[in-house]
């Protein structure tokens, strides 16, 4: 916000006489206790601008940190239900692996009982097979004897045939005993031929009854690891059960810590928000005390009654009709077309840091604006700069001191290199736009490095061919 001040200075003298003399020192004092007054109020006004956007930067941050303490929140929420799943899964896990390992258990007994039954058939295999081998055994012994007898029994009808009649009786017994023999011959052949392939079935039957007990003491040996693995097992389900409890107990202590938090960071960043809101509502209030102020000041110059500022007033309104003058000068020459002079179209100057523009009129006003700038420099030691800008707040041709070329250090350039730049904060803009014979501010300027220097601004406007062009801008300490 900006403030100007009333119609052109009065220059009509003063009566003399002591109650002039004293009401003109009466005006001088109180113009310099506006002047003191807005000073101070610059001061706070600059320094409360600093700490609203502290604040206001705080408050922005605050937010973020609440937004992102909910998401966090919402994290630990989601972690926290992942958790009671994982935990009832786990549990569920558990318990499955439990019915798991008592119904290995019942298979692995009924597995070592097979093992045990299999192994007892391969023994009774082996047995069986003896007896079949004993039975082999009698039955050739039977064999044997059965020919024998053959042969007895072939030599007793023999012998019976020799004896005539009275062998009759033993020719039939011999012929019975040798029928007798010779069944019992093809008996005992059957009964080997039989027990022969007997005996190479229970030798097959033996070989997988051997077999099998090898597969069955495998399996005895397999089911023992698996009963063991099954043991390992259970137990790292009830260990990962643990452990996702507590992590589901964390969690949940975890949420409730950050609600608290939340509720906390809730309050401060309201607390915040508030600050920054009172804070923008004081400075609007300084900033219209020093509004006050500086028409306070800037009515009292412009009766007429010498001021601390008159002299600066003075030259600056001098300093301004001259340019305007050349201005009007160059535009009836043919030095500047009046469309180039007013031209609004910024070019930006590349790798410039601060930003600089160029105009179709630069050139022009580097050409003719020193001639009137410079020797303003030397109006008092307390100026610090004397510079024309449009009505935008743009500078194309400032100080020699203030237009070195850029280098590679912004902060250095923010100081040395202030040409070509639009200062369209609320001191610049002001000066720019106003209309009045004359505009008195009170700022800080920004020296570049964070620092700043408390300074007056008295600025007139430039006017060509009944434009307004822009104004020239007086700058001293304070």
């Amino acid at each position: 916000m900006s403030t100007s001040v009333g119609s052109r200075r009065s220059h009509r003298p003063w009566r003399r006489g002591n109650e002039a003399d004293a009401a003109a020192a009466g005006v001088v004092e109180v113009a310099e206790q506006a002047g003191r007054l807005g000073i101070e109020l610059v001061d706070i006004a600059g320094n409360v601008d600093t700490i609203a956007e502290t604040v206001a930067g705080q408050a922005e941050t605050l937010t973020r940190l609440h937004e992102r303490a909910g998401e966090m929140q919402a994290g630990n929420a989601s972690v926290s239900r992942a958790a009671d799943a994982v935990l009832d899964s786990s549990r569920q896990a558990a318990a499955d692996v439990e019915a798991s390992r008592i119904a290995v258990r019942d298979s692995l007994a009924a597995i070592h009982t097979l093992v045990g039954w299999v192994g007892s058939v391969a023994g009774e295999l082996d047995s069986s097979r003896q007896a079949l081998s004993d039975i082999g055994q009698i039955a050739r012994q039977i064999h044997a004897i059965a020919e024998r007898t053959h042969i007895l029994a072939l030599n007793a009808r023999i012998e019976a045939a020799r004896s005539g009649e009275a062998g009759k009786g033993f020719t039939v017994i011999a012929d019975n005993v040798r029928q007798l023999a010779d069944q019992s011959i093809e008996a005992a052949g059957s009964i080997d031929a039989t027990l022969g392939k007997l005996g190479d079935q229970m030798g097959v039957l033996v070989e997988h009854g051997g077999e099998a007990r090898e597969h069955a003491e495998a399996a005895r040996t397999a089911t023992g690891s698996i009963s063991g693995l099954l043991d390992t097992f259970g137990a790292a389900m009830d260990g990962v059960e643990e452990q996702v409890s507590v992590i589901a107990e964390t969690a949940t202590g975890s949420g409730r810590q950050v609600e608290e938090f939340l509720s906390g960071l809730f309050g401060l960043v309201a607390g915040v928000e508030t600050s920054s809101r009172e804070l923008v509502a004081a400075r609007t209030r300084v900033h219209t005390l020093l509004d006050v102020s500086e028409a306070l000041i800037g009515g009292i110059a412009s009766m007429g009654a010498p001021t601390p500022d008159t002299p600066f007033i003075d030259a600056v309104q001098r300093a301004a009709a001259e340019i305007s003058s050349l201005f009007e000068q160059a535009v009836g020459s043919g030095a500047v077309r009046i469309d180039d002079l007013f031209d609004q179209d910024y070019r930006p100057v590349p790798r410039s840091a601060p930003l600089q523009h160029t105009t179709r009129y630069t050139t022009f006003t580097d050409r003719v604006l020193p001639a009137v700038q410079e020797p303003l420099l030397t109006l008092d030691e307390r100026v610090a700069f004397a510079a024309a800008v449009d009505r935008n707040g743009y500078l194309p041709t400032h100080n020699r001191q203030f237009s070195h070329p850029q280098t590679d250090d912004p902060v250095w350039n923010t100081a040395h290199c202030r040409n070509r730049r639009v200062f369209d904060d609320r001191t610049g803009l002001a000066a720019a736009r106003n209309t009045k014979p004359f505009l008195l501010q009170t700022y800080r300027r920004d020296m570049g490095g964070g620092t700043f220097a408390l300074m007056k601004d008295v600025s007139a406007p430039i006017v060509v061919r009944g434009r307004h062009w822009g104004g020239l801008r007086l700058a001293y300490r304070v």
